[in-house]
C-alpha cells in the first residue's frame, strides 16, 4: 500500500471511530487540546501552536484565552488570579485552556445545567461561544451561531488529520 493511501485509509479508520464511539470521544479531553491549540494559536511555521498569539478580542495564548476568563479561571485553579502576562507560557496557558475544557463539561453536567453527559460538541460550544450563549439556545448546537459551528468542525478535521497521521506512524500508544 502507497503512503498515500495508507494515509487515507488510516483518516478514514479515526474519522469513523469518531462517528460511531460517541460515549468514548471526550473521555479524554486533554487528547483534544492539542486540536484546539492547532485551531486556535497556529501560524506559519507553528504546526503546534503560537505561544505569543493575540486574538482580535485580545485573547492571549496556546489556548486564546480572554483576560477575565483568566482571571477567574487562576484564581478557581490556584486560589488567586495569575498575571495575564503569563497567559504567553506554554505550559500554564495549556493547564488554564484544559481547566476551562473540563469545567465546561462539569458544568454542563450539573442539573441546572444540561443535566446529563454533554457532547463533544457541547463542550467545544461552550468554549468557544461561552457556556452562558449555548445555554440561552438550550444547548442546542444546531442554534450556534454559524462560526461556533465552523470552529467545532475544524477542531474535529484537525483531531482527525492527527490521529490518521500518528495511526500512520504508530505513535499513539492507543492504536498498539
Amino acid at each position: 500500500m502507497t503512503t498515500k493511501h495508507g494515509y487515507i485509509l488510516a483518516l478514514v479508520l479515526v474519522l469513523f471511530s469518531h462517528k460511531f464511539c460517541a460515549g468514548t470521544e471526550i473521555d479524554d479531553l486533554s487528547l483534544w487540546q492539542p486540536s484546539l491549540i492547532e485551531k486556535e494559536s497556529a501560524k506559519q511555521g507553528w504546526p503546534d501552536g503560537y505561544p505569543n498569539a493575540i486574538g482580535k478580542k485580545g485573547e492571549r495564548g496556546l489556548c486564546q484565552i480572554r483576560r477575565k476568563v483568566w482571571s477567574w479561571a487562576t484564581k478557581c485553579m490556584h486560589g488567586r488570579s495569575i498575571s495575564y502576562g503569563r497567559a504567553f507560557e506554554p505550559e500554564l496557558n495549556k493547564r488554564v485552556g484544559l481547566w476551562l475544557l473540563k469545567w465546561n463539561r462539569r458544568t454542563l453536567r450539573r442539573p441546572d445545567f444540561l443535566g446529563r453527559e454533554p457532547s463533544l460538541e457541547q463542550v467545544l460550544a461552550a468554549y468557544n461561544w461561552g457556556i452562558g450563549n449555548l445555554r440561552k439556545v438550550g444547548y442546542r448546537v444546531s442554534k450556534v451561531p454559524s462560526s461556533t459551528k465552523q470552529y467545532i468542525k475544524d477542531i474535529k478535521r484537525i483531531r482527525a488529520r492527527r490521529d490518521a497521521k500518528d495511526y500512520q506512524h504508530g505513535t499513539r500508544e492507543r492504536y498498539r
